[in-house]
C-alpha cells in the first residue's frame, strides 16, 4: 500500500465535518484510530504498536519519561508475541546487539521502538500496527 501524505488540519476538518458539506467526492470516510492506552495493571503494561518505520521497526505508545516513572528502577522485560525471546534492556541504538536479535531503544520523540538488527521487526517479530506486547516489571526478575 503506498504511503499517502495528508495535511493534518485537513484531516481534522474531515473527521469532524458533515460529509454532505464536503465539496469533493470522498472515497473513504476518515476514521479515528483506536490504540491501546498503556496502563499499569499490577506489574504489567500492555503496549500497542502505533506504526512501523520504513525499515520495519515498531514504534510503541510509550514515552521514555513514562517508562522511567513506572519502572521505578525495577527489572523489566518486553514479552514479544511471535518468538520465545524477550528484551530486558534498553539500548541506545539497533547496532548494539548482534545481527538477528531484537532490540529496544527510545527513538525520535522519545517513543519506545523495537527493532530487529539486520531485518524487520514487523516481518520477523510480528510487530505490526496495533499489535500489542506485554511489558512486565518485577523486582524478582534476574537482571
Amino acid at each position: 500500500m503506498p504511503a499517502i501524505l495528508i495535511f493534518i488540519p485537513a484531516v481534522k476538518t474531515l473527521i469532524g465535518a458533515d460529509m454532505s458539506q464536503i465539496p469533493f467526492p470522498i472515497k473513504e470516510t476518515p476514521k479515528k484510530a483506536s490504540f491501546v492506552v498503556p496502563t499499569l495493571q499490577g506489574n504489567s503494561m500492555r503496549l500497542g504498536v502505533l506504526c512501523n518505520t520504513a525499515d520495519g521497526s515498531a514504534i510503541f505508545n510509550l514515552k521514555k519519561d513514562e517508562f522511567n516513572r513506572v519502572r521505578d528502577n525495577r527489572p523489566f522485560r518486553f514479552r514479544l508475541p511471535t518468538v520465545d525471546q524477550e528484551i530486558s534492556r534498553i539500548h541506545a541504538h539497533v547496532n548494539e546487539v548482534p545481527l538477528g536479535l531484537p532490540v529496544a531503544f527510545f527513538g525520535p520523540g522519545d517513543f519506545l521502538q523495537i527493532a530487529f538488527n539486520g531485518g524487520s521487526a514487523k516481518q520477523y517479530l510480528g510487530l505490526y500496527e496495533q499489535k500489542t506486547i506485554l511489558l512486565e516489571f518485577n523486582p524478582y526478575l534476574a537482571l
